[in-house]
């Protein structure tokens, strides 16, 4: 094992963590942790066995993984640690520091793809989010709606309406992801799109745009139904 992980070492370093399998990528971080070769291998299959890839484990309790997989604490912490540095470092490329994202522009539907697919970097359940925004399309505030272990988000139209009321804004958009899929927004997607903007124009509350953030990629509901002239 201690001949593999010297391999696994020079793998990255001549052709970068992209080049990693999600099974080497686990063998890779534990090995600077962990000092057994066996126990490595041993969490290793019970984190892949478990979470499926390596983002299900990043987002895990920190005591229940030194439990459930024989792991230290270092180990669990590292592993807990490298989602949230990956997504600063994703927000960073776009000039966004940590949480702070007031006054970030949302005025075309590139900057609101690069936005969302960065905010939803490394997500493993669906989430919704929804945005205010002012006149210039400048976020003010955000709030997640709903984060579930299913397939399917359901909409409340009644909480969108609240968030926009209290932060006293007339612009929303609102994002949710596919984390291990295509950005392609199902049918239901478009059809949820098209009733909430319908009810909340009724209510004088225009919604902007509705971003699908995919595994590798975003899309606009709006360049979808060809319908940006809220942009």
């Amino acid at each position: 094992m201690q001949n593999d992980i010297k391999k696994l070492r020079n793998k990255y370093k001549k052709h970068g963590y992209k080049s990693l399998t999600d099974r080497e990528k686990i063998e890779f971080i534990l090995s600077y942790s962990e000092k057994n070769a066996e126990c490595i291998k041993k969490a290793t299959e019970k984190i892949l066995n478990t979470h499926n890839i390596i983002n299900g484990e990043m987002k895990t309790d920190i005591f229940f993984a030194m439990n459930e997989f024989g792991i230290s604490m270092e180990s669990a912490v590292l592993l807990n640690l490298i989602l949230k540095i990956t997504k600063i470092c994703s927000l960073n490329k776009l000039k966004i520091h940590s949480d702070n994202f007031k006054k970030i522009k949302l005025n075309s539907i590139d900057n609101s793809k690069k936005f969302f697919n960065a905010f939803f970097h490394n997500s493993y359940t669906e989430e919704l989010i929804v945005v205010a925004v002012n006149e210039n399309l400048e976020i003010i505030n955000h709030k997640k709606i709903i984060s579930s272990e299913s397939d399917m988000i359901e909409v409340s139209h009644k909480k969108i309406y609240h968030f926009a009321k209290a932060n006293n804004s007339e612009r929303i958009f609102f994002a949710h992801c596919h984390p291990y899929g295509s950005s392609k927004p199902s049918q239901r997607d478009i059809d949820t799109t098209l009733k909430i903007k319908h009810t909340l124009n009724l209510l004088n509350i225009k919604l902007v745009d509705h971003i699908v953030v995919g595994k590798d990629d975003a899309t606009s509901i709006c360049e979808i139904l060809k319908t940006n002239a809220e942009y």
